[in-house]
């Protein structure tokens, strides 16, 4: 029995091996860097600031 579960597991790897040979995988390409922020991205004027947090407030409250 251990030898018909050894042939098996052989014959798999062998196959596997063969398999992973054929297989066509779209190269990698390095990921893009990230920039920093640019300054103006996210500097905001004082009326700027004011209008951003009146817009973020909602009436609805989800529960």
């Amino acid at each position: 029995m251990h030898k018909l579960v050894a042939t098996i597991m052989a014959t798999i790897g062998e196959a596997k091996a063969i398999d992973e040979e054929k297989r066509d995988l779209p190269q990698i390409n390095p990921p893009q860097p990230l920039l920093p922020p640019r300054p103006a991205d996210y500097v905001l004027s004082p009326k700027e600031k004011q209008n951003a947090f009146a817009a973020d407030l909602d009436d609805e409250i989800p529960f």
